[in-house]
């Protein structure tokens, strides 16, 4: 049996417990933590255990680097600081599995693909849709052309948010923080970027490869006391003219999907929501099954340390990501100011000590929208207002008034 890679993770609150708790599960031997960078380590339930465990806290991968070889760095932080810790870890000759998103800003994503081929390491980003073996069998049929060409891809995704989901920490719902660092929060940015890249990642012609936006209109809202928005639905589009439909919101008052509506030429492939099959019909009657998405499995983890350990490729690269973050910029580049929902249609209500929000109707209204590829202005939403359609050819540099 292999040696365990020798690892620091980035940040231990969040997701970041995931991976303590893997790397303390005596039935793995996939990673042995050496160390832990959090700042507020020592302040949380997780550092606790550490410290128990006689796991060391570094304030930087060079600290911890200084005292123990590092052959993989995990980065569960928050998500604008997701381009600094990765560098970091690249100039301490780590190889890097970064948590969704790759970055928030484009610029960032130029940096950390220099970074990584200076440093000849390698990154994987870890958006969970991409490990699954549901969505890669799918991938590779696409990629195969069993379907014939791609036509337009369609996700919805509703997750209720309370009102203390956006004063958990300083940066829900920011647009920058308050060092002046862009965050770009929402539900495309954070909550919902698996299913959106999802759909340009079963697109892509390569195993670890996604197809990019050319282009990209959104219509963006906000009902939560917030800067950025909880409720969003874009429409862009790949070089090869698929049309691709997101709609999202953390503003509804009961949870839907993540579903999807993939249309090709011969078939449309489709999954109902979570624990439902991935399921292509084919217009001559036939069916193909493709399993359940694999939401919380270590995939992701396991992955990568496979590909470091024989020298393979990343399942999803900086390339492959680079899609979401597009759509995310873009999407504020298409509407520079966020609409505010009236407040007639804004309700609340408080249970068992919680405040929960939400759109009145604005489930009914996303999900006529996604059953007919409509965006809310085009419906006759009287309040609704489409941004810009915005070229996202070429595009190095997210320039939005934030």
């Amino acid at each position: 049996m292999p040696e365990p890679l020798q690892t620091v993770l980035y940040g231990i609150g969040g997701y970041g417990r995931f991976y303590v708790r893997f790397a303390l599960d005596r039935k793995q031997h996939a990673i042995e933590l050496a160390g832990a960078i959090d700042p507020a380590a020592r302040q949380c339930a997780t550092g606790a255990t550490l410290v128990e465990k006689h796991i060391p806290i570094f304030s930087s991968a060079g600290h911890c680097c200084a005292h123990h070889p590092v052959d993989l760095a995990i980065i569960a932080t928050p998500p604008h600081l997701h381009a600094l810790h990765i560098t970091e870890a690249l100039a301490q000759g780590c190889n890097v599995l970064c948590e969704k998103p790759l970055c928030t800003v484009v610029d960032d994503a130029v940096t950390i693909a220099n970074a990584r081929d200076r440093a000849d390491k390698l990154v994987a980003i870890g958006y969970q849709w991409a490990y699954s073996p549901a969505i890669q069998r799918l991938k590779r049929d696409v990629a195969a052309g069993l379907f014939g060409r791609p036509l337009r891809m369609r996700s919805l995704v509703f997750w209720p948010r309370t009102v203390h989901y956006y004063r958990r920490n300083p940066w829900a719902g920011r647009l920058r923080d308050d060092a002046g660092r862009i965050v770009l929060d929402s539900p495309v940015m954070n909550g919902g970027a698996h299913f959106l890249h999802a759909m340009f990642f079963v697109l892509g012609d390569t195993p670890a490869d996604s197809k990019n936006p050319v282009d990209i209109c959104a219509e963006l809202y906000r009902a939560f006391d917030i800067e950025s928005f909880d409720t969003a639905a874009l429409r862009a589009h790949t070089g090869e003219g698929v049309e691709v439909l997101f709609y999202v919101s953390h503003c509804v008052a009961a949870e839907a999907g993540p579903k999807f509506t993939f249309e090709f030429e011969n078939a449309v492939v489709s999954c109902d929501g979570p624990g439902r099959e991935i399921v292509a019909h084919f217009h001559d009657n036939s069916v193909a099954a493709y399993g359940k998405i694999d939401h919380h499995s270590p995939g992701k983890l396991l992955d990568t340390v496979d590909a470091i350990r024989t020298g393979g490729d990343a399942t999803c690269t900086v390339e492959a990501a680079l899609c979401q973050t597009l759509c995310a910029n873009g999407c504020h580049e298409s509407v520079p100011d966020i609409i505010d929902v009236p407040p007639r249609l804004v309700k609340e209500r408080e249970r068992d000590g919680v405040r929960w929000r939400w759109i009145d109707g604005i489930d009914t209204l996303l999900t006529e929208c996604f059953s007919r590829g409509r965006l809310p202005s085009e419906l006759g939403a009287r309040w609704a207002s489409s941004g810009k359609l915005i070229d996202v050819r070429n595009y190095r540099r997210f320039s939005a008034r934030v």
